[in-house]
């Protein structure tokens, strides 16, 4: 078992993980065609997860474990 890390307490929201902090993500889009059946295209827009901004807010379900002094400690790795 890895040593445990604790959250600071100050720490509201973390990197996104979809875009990874970038707040933008590459995406595909099919198009129709009827000839040759179709295809995909990929495209870069806004990320979905952060809606731009390449951070989101710290889920503690997702993210920490609360030992039982009600302290939080990072799940796997910390993610900032």
């Amino acid at each position: 078992m890895s040593a445990r890390v604790p959250v600071p307490d100050d720490l509201t929201h973390i990197q996104c993980p979809e875009c990874g902090g970038e707040g933008r993500c590459e995406y595909e889009r099919a198009i129709v065609d009827y000839e040759r059946g179709g295809y995909l295209v990929g495209y870069y827009d806004d990320c979905e997860e952060c809606r731009g901004s390449g951070e989101v807010e710290l889920d503690i379900e997702r993210d920490c474990i609360v030992d039982e002094y009600g302290m939080l400690y990072w799940k796997d790795e910390p993610k900032f």
